[in-house]
């Protein structure tokens, strides 16, 4: 198993990883947008779209020749902004609920938006490796710090990243809705990587 760039044929398989590690913002974003496309689907077009954050370009996978074991999708911090081609047919209820995510820009980090193991590879370490490839991709951006938002009700998922020198920056309301089973909202957490 090795990591590498996300491919464009894996568009539709990356964005179904996506939308189940997104706990249901996926869903709760685009169900019933477009007649005929699933929220998937439509994931799947940002995923192709060179101009946007969701790019496959922007996706760290970990594979072998036949499965897709892990995932990281990862950017600097400035470019957190929905690509305009979303909010061009979202509906702005749908996206101000979710403000506190979109709005969140930072100019000295890296953001992860999502990041996936297959239940077969955890505790393998699998995710650590993928923390140290996010602290190597920031460095290399230039960036002092990461920063990612995680349910708050997703306890093995804080404790994962506080191990990794992850602290509690923010917490972000959001409302419980059926699409979007979580209480407590989202919390933005932070590592500071020290000077570059």
């Amino acid at each position: 198993m090795k990591f590498r760039t996300a491919r464009p044929e894996e568009a539709l398989h990356l964005a179904d990883i996506i939308s189940s590690a997104s706990g249901g913002i996926v869903e709760y974003l685009f169900h019933d947008l477009v007649p005929g496309l699933t929220p998937v689907e439509l994931l799947s077009k940002a995923i192709l779209d060179r101009e946007s954050v969701y790019c496959y370009e922007n996706i760290l996978v970990a594979s072998d020749s036949e499965k897709l074991y892990g995932l990281m999708l990862a950017y600097p911090g400035e470019k957190n902004v929905l690509p305009a081609s979303m909010q061009d047919f979202l509906m702005e209820s749908r996206v101000s609920t979710l403000k506190n995510l979109f709005m969140f820009m930072d100019g000295y980090g890296l953001y992860i938006n999502s990041l996936w193991v297959d239940t077969s590879r955890r505790g393998t370490g699998l995710a650590d490796a993928f923390m140290e490839e996010a602290c190597n991709l920031a460095r290399r951006e230039g960036l002092s710090r990461i920063n990612l938002h995680v349910w708050a009700d997703n306890s093995r998922a804080v404790n994962f990243y506080k191990r990794h020198g992850f602290f509690c920056h923010e917490n972000c309301t959001i409302s419980y809705h059926p699409l979007m089973p979580h209480h407590g909202g989202k919390l933005l957490l932070r590592k500071n990587l020290g000077q570059i």
